[in-house]
């Protein structure tokens, strides 16, 4: 056997030491990043979802500039909630923009006639827009069932409301007619600044009392319980819709929502 330095010999154990762990060294090492990732993975989908909501926002501004041409073309009305496909005209919050539905969506037939060149305000976003064209403007990133079912992830406000002489006067549908099809003038709206014309769906669903539990789940609720709403006057924000809601018909408070609909 080869005769070794002693100082070599320390030397070699040193670094022999030094190119390994121990089986608790290790075990350490995977506990304390453990650790560190259930600490940060919270953070990180809260700012997943943070990103969300203002791609939604955006989109939402993007639509209430086509809203605004509408009613630039269309005498200052807004959309009406009735569309019309051959001779029938089905109804829906959803008609004023987006695309047709998924056809195996199972949310109904009148989703899927009304396809994206014939909802309202496309074609003042898009004049050359086609039938099969999908609409990415109308899809929020967190809906993960509207824009497929209806092809549109935001509400347009023309709830009809179960009594149409009061929850109409907190919408843009004409309270006056008794066929609850008429939409107002922008001129109409008192306070532009505060009153809510289109927004997410999830956020509708609950102002509304909506019996479709699903609707208050999308978009993102338990993660800020806020939604993002356009108002009038073309400007969009996050809204606190968690209070002031009733049974039957939106938040009141005359002819605005500006005090149920708690802007943060």
């Amino acid at each position: 056997m080869r005769w070794v330095p002693p100082r070599v010999r320390k030397a070699t154990r040193r670094f022999n030491r030094a190119g390994g762990f121990t089986l608790v060294e290790l075990l350490v090492v995977i506990g304390i990043i453990a650790v560190l990732i259930g600490v940060l993975l919270p953070a990180l989908n809260k700012a997943r979802e943070q990103s969300k909501a203002v791609q939604c926002a955006s989109n939402l501004r993007q639509l209430g500039q086509g809203l605004q041409l509408y009613r630039q073309y269309n005498r200052d009305f807004y959309p009406l909630r009735r569309i019309w496909i051959g001779f029938t005209a089905p109804d829906s919050v959803y008609f004023w923009t987006g695309k047709g539905a998924n056809p195996a969506s199972n949310y109904g037939s009148q989703y899927v006639t009304a396809s994206t060149e014939k909802r309202y305000i496309n074609r003042y976003l898009k004049p050359n827009v086609l039938s099969g064209d999908e609409w990415p403007l109308a899809h929020c990133p967190s809906d993960d069932g509207a824009y497929d079912g209806y092809g549109n992830s935001y509400t347009l406000n023309v709830f009809t409301g179960n009594n149409p002489l009061s929850s109409r006067l907190y919408t843009v549908m004409d309270p006056t007619d008794p066929l609850m099809v008429r939409s107002v003038k922008g001129v109409m709206i008192r306070k532009s600044a505060e009153f809510i014309v289109a927004g997410e769906n999830g956020g509708f669903g609950m102002a509304y009392n909506d019996s479709n539990i699903s609707n208050f789940k999308r978009f993102h609720w338990a993660k800020f319980d806020r939604w993002n709403m356009l108002f009038a006057d073309g400007h969009v924000t996050a809204v606190d819709i968690t209070r002031g809601v009733s049974a039957s018909q939106p938040p009141s408070h005359g002819a605005n929502w500006r005090f149920e609909w708690i802007v943060r």
